[in-house]
């Protein structure tokens, strides 16, 4: 019995208060972007303004799209995806630096 009650407790449903928390950390996250936008930050303000972008899609990957309830292989293809898309940018952003 206990472990069907474990079960229930998992089964994805997220209440309106975490909904209602991540709603205001993604407007807040945006608001800062904003503000970074208008602050001279020199050559970190590409590297800021990715940081914080990656910020916000964990906050929708985890809560939104209910990541933090799946199983262990979708995490692992997620990191997979992301290592990759990371690799490409840093890649990019090289290219571009050294031309």
């Amino acid at each position: 019995m206990e472990s069907m009650k474990q079960k229930e407790d998992n089964s994805g449903t997220t209440g309106y208060r975490t909904l209602i928390f991540t709603f205001l950390a993604l407007l807040c996250l945006t608001g800062l972007t904003v503000w970074v936008a208008g602050v001279d930050t020199g050559r970190y303000g590409v590297t800021v303004n990715i940081i914080i972008a990656s910020l916000k899609a964990g906050l929708v990957l985890s809560i939104f799209m209910r990541l933090k309830y799946e199983s262990l292989f979708f995490r692992l293809i997620l990191l997979l995806i992301i290592v990759t898309l990371t690799a490409i940018m840093a890649l990019t952003f090289l290219d571009v630096l050294y031309r």
